[in-house]
């Protein structure tokens, strides 16, 4: 009797080392995950930032700075509105 309990704690605790170790590995491979979403982010958000700048210097050539910039401005506003519209969307 004390045996088969003994037996049956053992493989309790073995299960749970097991699963242990796994949880380990998933919750590393989820923090790198989120590392190089944050790194991917951040290139992101530069490479918009200089196709930006660059469409902002050509459409300066046919036009005024103030109206450039206001042009400029109305666009990223209405591309952030669509890429908030489908992250509500995604959400719900």
């Amino acid at each position: 009797m004390i045996a088969t309990l003994t037996h049956i704690l053992v493989l309790l605790l073995d299960r749970i080392e097991t699963e242990a170790r796994a949880l380990r590995k998933a919750v590393a491979d989820l923090g790198w995950a989120l590392a190089f979403i944050a790194i991917a982010t951040v290139l992101l958000l530069i490479a918009a930032g200089f196709f930006l700048w660059g469409l902002y210097q050509f459409i300066v050539l046919y036009t005024s700075p103030i109206i450039a910039a206001l042009l400029l401005a109305f666009v990223t506003l209405v591309l952030a509105a669509i890429a908030a519209a489908f992250a509500v969307r995604r959400v719900r």
